[in-house]
Parts: C-alpha cells; sequence; structure tokens
C-alpha cells in the first residue's frame, strides 16, 4: 500500500509468469504461483515516482501480508518535492516486462511443442509383446489387456480384489511394486519379465516375448 496521494498508473512484474500483479489507486495486490519464486515490481505513479520491490516466495518462510509505504519514509528521511523519473526509465520497466513475458510465451509454446511430439509418437512405443495364460482373462483375474511402453508395464483388469504381481528374476519370485488407477489399471514402473498374478492360492501367469528377441 502506498502513501493515499499516490495514484499508481502502471503495474510491472518481471516474471508474470510466476507472480500475478494488479491493484487500484494507491494499492497494488502481489500473489506468487509458484514455490520458492522471486522476481522484481515497479509500481509507476501518477506523480512521477517509481516504487521498486525485490520480492521473493519461501515456502517455509512467513508471508508479508501487508506491506505499507508512507509518506517521507525515502532514505535518510529526506522531505521536499518528489523526484520524477525520466520517461526513458519508466520504458525500460516496461520493456523488461515485455520481454519477461515472451521468454514464457517461448518457454510454454515449447514445452507445448515436445508434448504433442511425445503424444504422436507414443503409441508406436506400445508393445503387446506379452502371452497370458487363460487363465488370466476369467475369475478372479478378468485381465483385459498386458503391455509396455519400453519404460512401465501395464495391466488392464477387471479383477474385484488387486492380484499380487510377481516377476521371476534368476528363477525365483519377486514381488513387484504397482500403481493402481481407478479404473483398473495397473502400472509397474519397469519392463516386467515372466511372471504371474496372484489372489490366494490362485495363480495366472504370462510370458514376456519381446518380438527383438525371437
Amino acid at each position: 500500500m502506498l502513501p493515499a496521494t499516490e495514484r499508481i498508473l502502471d503495474f510491472v512484474a518481471g516474471d508474470t509468469e510466476y507472480w500475478h500483479l494488479t491493484g487500484a489507486a494507491n494499492v497494488a495486490y502481489l500473489k506468487p504461483l509458484a514455490e520458492d519464486a522471486a522476481t522484481n515490481i515497479a509500481l509507476v505513479c501518477e506523480s512521477g515516482r517509481i516504487y521498486s520491490f525485490l520480492v521473493s516466495e519461501h515456502g517455509e518462510a512467513p508471508p508479508h501480508l501487508v506491506v505499507r509505504v508512507e509518506s517521507g519514509a525515502e532514505a535518510g528521511g529526506v522531505t521536499g518535492a518528489p523526484a520524477f523519473v525520466a520517461r526513458s526509465e519508466v520504458a525500460a520497466y516496461r520493456n523488461m516486462a515485455a520481454e519477461a513475458a515472451d521468454a514464457a510465451r517461448m518457454a510454454q509454446a515449447a514445452a507445448a511443442a515436445e508434448i504433442e511430439a511425445f503424444r504422436a509418437s507414443y503409441p508406436e512405443r506400445l508393445r503387446f509383446e506379452y502371452r497370458l495364460d487363460r487363465d488370466a482373462t476369467r475369475r478372479p483375474f478378468l485381465v483385459e489387456a498386458m503391455w509396455h511402453d519400453g519404460i512401465f508395464t501395464y495391466i488392464r483388469s477387471r479383477a474385484q480384489e488387486a492380484p499380487a504381481l510377481y516377476e521371476r528374476k534368476d528363477g525365483e519370485p519377486s514381488l513387484v511394486a504397482f500403481d493402481l488407477t481407478e479404473d483398473g489399471l495397473y502400472v509397474a514402473r519397469h519392463v516386467l519379465a515372466d511372471g504371474w498374478l496372484q489372489i490366494g492360492d490362485e495363480r495366472a501367469g504370462w510370458r514376456f516375448e519381446p518380438k527383438d528377441a525371437r
């Protein structure tokens, strides 16, 4: 909050991607949009003054909920006529904000392009290289499909009770950790070798048959 005699004409934030700066009259509102973000802001006033601040967000530090700038609080307590700022300095702040906004837009566009490229190529990465036992498709397992994408293994199942997954490593059974989505997709965090599903005493196996090994 600036002195009551001030009227803010322009709200300038260096990083508009992670900080939201608005306001009216002599009051500015600043909100961080990400943790550990930092930027500089400038409040350009009708009086010709520019109030500049360096701000940062730290999750563990208590926030400053209200910051008041009192009239006559300039360095050294100097009083007198206001010090007007050249138009070139105001323009520099505006250019700085525009450059930061352009950089943020370019970064967002690059990220969107990478995501779109990944989506376009992802179907080509899917490999249906598992042969399921016939019992795997029956109760209680009700497996509909099993595949991998070179990184994770996926099992689609309608089982009422989540089965345990075991993988055979060096001839020994190894329990497999997995994530389970609400719609019955089991996601193991690596490409599984031969193994089986188990519920109680019932088992149903699969064999891993990579095409490049045939």
